[in-house]
C-alpha cells in the first residue's frame, strides 16, 4: 500500500505537468471560447463599427494571449475573451487622404460574465462620410 504522503509529491508533479501541456497546447492563437467553457466565466466584447473604414483590433491579453479581429465598414463583430487586462490597437485599414492615421491603442480590463460595447466612430461617421 502506498502511503498518503509518497502519493502527494507524484500527484504535484502530474498537476503541473498537465497544466504545462494544457498552456503549451493553447499556443499563441489568442483568448478564444474553449467549448464547454459557461459564458460566465467569460467576457463578450461587441465592437460596432459606425464608419466606412474597415477596422483591425488587436487585443493582447497581460497572460500572453492575442487576438485579432477585422470590423468591417458599418458591421459589428463578437469576441469572447477570458477575463483579464489587455492592451488594445485600432486602426482604420485605410490612412485617411488628410491628416493623422486613424490609430489609437488603450488598456482595458474585462470582468468574467460582462458584455461590453466597443463603438468605432470618427468624425464624420453620423453622416456617413469618409475624411476628405
Amino acid at each position: 500500500m502506498i502511503s498518503r504522503l509518497s502519493l502527494s509529491p507524484l500527484f504535484v508533479t502530474l498537476r503541473r505537468g498537465v497544466g504545462l501541456l494544457l498552456v503549451w497546447s493553447a499556443g499563441c492563437q489568442g483568448p478564444p471560447r474553449r467549448e464547454g467553457q459557461p459564458s460566465a466565466v467569460l467576457a463578450t466584447l461587441v465592437i460596432e463599427n459606425l464608419t466606412d473604414y474597415v477596422w483591425t483590433v488587436n487585443l493582447a491579453a497581460q497572460t500572453g494571449l492575442h487576438s485579432e479581429v477585422t470590423v468591417p465598414r458599418r458591421g459589428r463583430v463578437s469576441v469572447t475573451l477570458n477575463p483579464g487586462t489587455y492592451l488594445i490597437e485600432q486602426r482604420a485599414d485605410a490612412e485617411p487622404t488628410v491628416g493623422e492615421p486613424l490609430r489609437r491603442e488603450l488598456q482595458a480590463t474585462f470582468d468574467a460574465g460582462l458584455t461590453y460595447e466597443w463603438p468605432l466612430r470618427t468624425l464624420l461617421s453620423e453622416s456617413g462620410g469618409k475624411l476628405p
